[in-house]
């Protein structure tokens, strides 16, 4: 995958580097890319061992859960909208924090 190495070599950014990651929902079909297993495991290394901050959003599903275990996380509430739903769809997001953010952290302090 070309973003994952492109984010390798973003290993030796700055530790005051904040990354976004917004990779494709498991076990869903609304973005019609392909993006294999081995993508996320690659993302999940690239979390636990980047030297800024990185956040990523995802479906909250159990397989990623496992992969993301040991990462600081939050759950939220979201609603899903897409072309051709006449309501949204309650589901939740899973957001992830890379390994070097401390436990009182919040997004908010991070990010003002």
């Amino acid at each position: 995958m070309p973003a994952v190495a492109g984010m390798r070599r973003s290993l030796r950014s700055p530790p005051h580097t904040l990354f976004f990651f917004d990779p494709p929902y498991w076990r869903t079909q609304a973005y019609g890319v392909p993006f294999a297993w081995s993508e996320y495991e690659q993302l999940a290394e690239v979390m636990r061992t980047l030297k800024g901050r990185a956040v990523l959003t995802i479906n909250d599903h159990a397989d990623v859960r496992r992969l993301f275990r040991g990462l600081p996380t939050s759950t939220v509430s979201i609603s899903y909208t897409s072309a051709g739903m006449h309501r949204a769809k309650p589901a939740a997001e899973l957001i992830v924090r890379s390994r070097n953010w401390l436990a009182r952290e919040s997004l908010t302090d991070v990010i003002p």
